[in-house]
Formats: structure tokens, C-alpha cells, sequence
């Protein structure tokens, strides 16, 4: 398959920012790598510029700055899963140092993955301390299958690929590369390898101020009440991820609240959740100071008197599952 044309003729929904949870046009994955990806170059620049004095603030300055695509899907409507129209024939694929701390080379990732035939092209990420690549892949398949199946082919050359990607429903951000890399003729990729996740049983938790500090009990009740009483919902997929990667700071007791929040949502999975629990603790680089997120959003719902609502609340909050 000729690799230009592949990108052409797939199609991807556009997203203004990332916290935009409809797609304001559909546009060519072509256009997305060339013409858009020229068109921000500056604005990607100044996020790498500062990732180089302020990790934190680059993140952020990304989400302000920066369109995003979906790239394995069509989508109508909301970006769920349920709204998929259709299945582009190619995965995303990120390698960060996270998961790659021995790689000094970023050049060196992107050549050498495109020894695989089925890699259409290889970039450097948004904020230039990763790599991205496009594989084209038979639509008949399974998509976590052969995303699982990818996994381990890029394990045999030595790389490990972000877990994130096997949402197929997962937003890019823009990028620019002047050394990126574009395959000619491409190889589809139809390999299948089944991925499973343990099962685990739904457990009944016990929670009490005789388990925890004084503070941390007043966290936790101030999270659960944020959820329960206050209707506290993960708009999408980046706030649900933003979610587990600040309650991951709270260990076990972050990890109830989080599968609590999760199961308010239409689209809940008990073994999905979980993973993407223990992902988030793998990664975060947050500390607990971050939990006062919650209580600004029980200030601006509850007032000034919000500690002492908290303080003398009394439900079932001691019963998670």
C-alpha cells in the first residue's frame, strides 16, 4: 500500500483543544502530519522551550495551545466508544521515556522502528521528549488484540509502548518534526494476540477515621461526598485520566474513590478501570497536594462553610462496592 495515499484517504475527527469533547471538523491524517503540522510549528516550539525549565507548565500549555485528532476512529457526536462510525486501518503508537529510560537517542527510536514494514511514519511527539509512529493494520481484526500483538513485536526490538494506546478512541496532539519519517509502500500488519486482564472480584471496603490520619479521612470523605452528594463526574476520557493520576496519590484509598467515580460513568468497566489505576500510579508525577482540587470544587458548590458540611457528614461513606 502506498504510505502517502493510506494517510490521504483516512480521515480524522479534529478536535479544536483537547477538552473539547466534540469533533469540530473531519479532516485528512495528511494534512494533520503535513500542512497542520507546519502551521503550529511555533506553537510547539514555545512548548518545548518550556518543558525545558517547567515540565508541569509545558502540559499545560499544550492543552491550551494545541488541536488534537483521534486517529483510529470515525466518531459521531460525543467521543465515546459507543459513537465510533468507523475504523481507520491504522494504531498510534507513542514511546516515552517513562516507559524507555535508557533511551538517549530519539532519532536513532525513529529509524529504528521503521525497520518494521508495517510502520507507516515516525515523528517526535508534541513536546519532543518521545516518539510516535503510525502502523497500518487490518480493520477485520480486533483492535486490542493487535494493539496487544504490537506490544509485544516492539518489546522484541527493545521498546515499550505507552499502555495509553490501546484506547482507540485516544486523542493526539499535534506535533512537528523536520526530520520525521515517511515509509513509501507500507505492509498491512494483521497479527492478533489476546489480551486479557485478570479478573478480579468486586470486593466490599471498610473505610474509617480508625484506618487513617485525621486528614486524610477528611480527604476521603470530602471526595466521596464531591461524588456522591455533589454528582462529581469525569467529563471525558482526559478528565477521567487527569482523575486517576490525582487519586493515585492517595494509594489504596485513592484507588476506591477513583473505581467509585469510574462506575458513575455509562461506559464502566471494572478490570479497564483498575488497569488504568495502576497505569496512573506507574506514572504520575503528582504529590498529594494535588487532592485539593476537590476540596476548591466543594468551596465553589458548597460555600464558605463547605469544612464543617464535610465535617459532619454522615452516609454510607465508610462502604465503597
Amino acid at each position: 500500500m502506498n504510505a502517502e495515499q493510506l494517510l490521504r484517504e483516512t480521515k480524522v475527527p479534529y478536535f479544536y483543544r483537547v477538552t473539547y469533547n466534540i469533533s469540530q471538523k473531519e479532516i485528512s491524517l495528511w494534512n494533520w502530519v503535513t500542512s497542520y503540522s507546519s502551521f503550529y510549528k511555533d506553537r510547539i516550539e514555545q512548548v518545548r522551550k518550556v518543558k525545558t525549565f517547567d515540565d508541569k507548565q509545558s502540559k499545560e500549555l499544550k492543552k491550551e495551545l494545541l488541536p488534537c485528532v483521534t486517529i483510529s476512529a470515525q466518531i459521531e457526536g460525543t467521543r465515546k466508544t459507543e459513537n465510533i462510525t468507523k475504523h481507520n486501518p491504522i494504531i498510534c503508537i507513542d514511546i516515552d521515556r517513562e516507559g524507555n529510560p535508557n533511551i538517549t537517542d530519539w532519532n536513532e527510536v525513529k529509524q529504528k522502528i521503521m525497520t518494521l514494514p508495517f510502520v507507516i511514519f515516525s515523528s517526535l511527539s508534541c513536546r519532543g521528549d518521545g516518539v510516535f509512529c503510525f502502523v497500518y493494520y487490518d480493520t477485520s481484526k480486533d483492535f486490542l488484540k493487535v494493539w496487544n500483538s504490537l506490544k509485544h513485536d516492539f518489546k522484541e526490538i527493545g521498546i515499550v509502548i505507552d499502555e495509553a494506546c490501546k484506547d482507540e478512541i485516544r486523542l493526539r496532539f499535534i506535533s512537528y518534526d523536520n526530520n520525521c519519517y515517511l515509509r513509501k509502500n507500507v505492509e498491512i500488519y494483521d497479527k492478533e494476540l489476546e489480551y486479557k486482564i485478570e479478573e478480579q472480584t468486586e470486593k466490599k471496603y471498610n473505610v474509617s477515621n480508625t484506618t487513617l490520619s485525621t486528614d486524610d479521612y477528611f480527604t476521603y470523605k470530602s471526595i466521596y461526598y464531591l461524588i456522591k452528594e455533589c454528582n462529581y463526574r469525569a467529563n471525558n476520557y482526559s478528565d477521567w485520566l487527569l482523575d486517576a493520576f490525582r487519586l493515585a496519590t492517595f494509594e489504596s484509598y485513592g484507588e476506591l474513590l477513583f473505581m467509585y467515580l469510574s462506575q458513575k460513568s455509562d461506559n464502566y468497566d471494572f478490570n479497564s478501570a483498575q488497569a488504568k489505576f495502576l497505569e496512573a500510579t506507574n506514572k504520575t508525577k503528582m504529590n498529594k497536594s494535588c487532592l485539593s482540587y476537590y476540596f476548591s470544587i466543594l468551596k465553589s458548590k458548597l460555600g464558605a462553610n463547605w469544612r464543617n458540611i464535610i465535617e459532619e457528614y454522615s452516609s454510607d461513606e465508610q462502604k465503597l462496592f
